[in-house]
């Protein structure tokens, strides 16, 4: 469609290491002067070595005998420098990086293939600024009246290159965007499946998210966070492993459950967040520290989520658990109180009936992050995306069934022993068969 004419602003986004430059910057340029040999290329990366390589690699396809079995372009004898070479048509290809003056020369086609090279760079708001000053006062002067610009990048921030962009002129630029794991069913894959399995697998990816925190929800997924304008901040977060946790026994353990009673694909995620909360050592009345200690959060049926809830309880031997109960979630308690009595297990269940809205739910979770008083398990990138997209992110599950907890947070004084606390279970057990109710099918639901 670019070489039709009929897009003339294209950004490709992609995860490193996913071909995006093979297709992008190697192939589509000999393709598209094989087609055109007059035409005017420019080539730009982050340096002028990448983008002399870019150069070097169509060159040479360009020399190929089998390119020529196909186009009838053919180079220049004298003008072939990898950086630089001309075609016996009047055509260019030039290739420099970001920065480069591209001095005295046209173009009809304008690639820009990652134009910063690290996080480093990403971050730095003089080369955010320097880029974008590049690509209006030089780059963009360059091209030709029905000229095309194809941006090829892997996303880094809304600050990039390409965020910028955007912000001034979103409604002129075609986006093709391939997160690393689909985020919905595409024409092509499933939500959930991998962008190119054969090289990289589900579990490879899965991996590499673990391992990169926040960085993934941009490099991976193209879907960059803008903390600036953020509530909830990176530098919020803070960190526990399995040396640094409070032993159990000395926490009260808060379960918080957001339900949403369906596993059809268009519904929203349950979410079952365990937290252990200590007692602050200046004044044993109020909250220490919160240390996030385990969630789930998926598509769960009725018969899933409460089998989750009995898990978290067999886990962390959960004090409380905090169940939003508005509407027809209210089901799933009665649906809990039978498999309490089948199970033989008793659980102490609070319904949250908040009238708040779900966002002023979620603020009252800032201070505690602004006075860094949660704790994060690292693995807990889920948690942190959530945070840092409120309230505009596309999920907010898990933060919403943080904010059920609140209320519940501040533990008995003193806090008694496991095995102590209140009634036993089986004096709960003969009070619950003591109350006439029938348990109601959540199939109706």
């Amino acid at each position: 469609m670019v070489e039709r004419g009929e897009i003339t602003r294209l950004m490709i986004f992609m995860p490193p290491r996913h071909g995006k430059s093979e297709l992008a910057s190697k192939l589509f340029p000999a393709w598209y002067i094989g087609k055109n040999p007059s035409s005017k290329i420019m080539v730009a990366s982050y340096s002028s070595t990448l983008a002399s390589h870019f150069g070097y690699e169509v060159r040479n396809l360009v020399r190929e005998e089998k390119y020529k079995q196909v186009f009838n372009t053919q180079l220049k004898e004298d003008s072939q420098a990898k950086a630089m070479w001309r075609t016996t048509a009047g055509g260019i290809y030039l290739s420099d990086g970001v920065g480069g003056s591209f001095t005295g020369h046209g173009s009809d086609i304008l690639l820009i293939d990652d134009p910063v090279k690290n996080r480093e760079e990403a971050n730095s708001k003089t080369v955010q600024e320097k880029n974008y000053s590049w690509y209006t006062s030089t780059a963009r002067t360059r091209l030709s009246e029905r000229g095309a610009i194809v941006l090829i990048t892997t996303r880094w921030s809304d600050a990039d290159l390409a965020g910028m962009i955007l912000k001034n002129n979103p409604d002129k630029w075609t986006i093709l965007s391939f997160p690393a794991i689909a985020t919905e069913d595409e024409k092509f894959r499933m939500e959930g499946e991998a962008l190119w399995p054969q090289k990289f697998s589900l579990e490879n990816l899965l991996e590499t998210k673990s391992e990169l925190g926040a960085d993934w929800s941009a490099l991976y997924q193209q879907d960059p966070i803008d903390e600036e304008s953020a509530q909830f901040k990176r530098s919020m977060f803070r960190y526990y492993d399995k040396d640094s946790l409070p032993d159990l026994k000395n926490m009260w353990i808060v379960t918080g459950v957001d339900p949403a009673i369906s596993k059809k694909e268009t519904a929203d995620y349950s979410a079952v967040i365990t937290l252990g909360v200590t007692r602050s050592m200046a004044d044993r009345n109020i909250i220490g520290r919160i240390y996030v200690l385990d969630y789930v959060n998926r598509r769960m049926n009725p018969s899933e989520l409460i089998d989750e809830i009995f898990l978290q309880k067999t886990k962390w031997d959960t004090d409380v658990f905090a169940i939003e109960t508005v509407a027809y979630q209210a089901a799933l308690v009665h649906f809990l109180r039978d498999a309490m009595l089948r199970r033989q297990v008793m659980l102490r269940v609070e319904e949250v009936k908040s009238t708040l809205a779900k966002e002023k739910r979620i603020n009252g979770l800032i201070p505690y992050y602004q006075n860094n008083v949660v704790e994060h398990a690292p693995w807990m990138t889920d948690l942190e995306e959530q945070l840092l997209r409120f309230p505009v992110g596309a999920h907010d599950d898990l933060i919403d069934s943080f904010g059920h907890c609140l209320p519940f947070m501040i533990p008995p004084s003193p806090k008694k022993p496991h095995q102590e606390r209140g009634r036993t279970t089986q004096q709960v057990l003969r009070q619950e068969e003591s109350i006439a109710y029938q348990p109601i099918d959540l199939t109706s639901f």
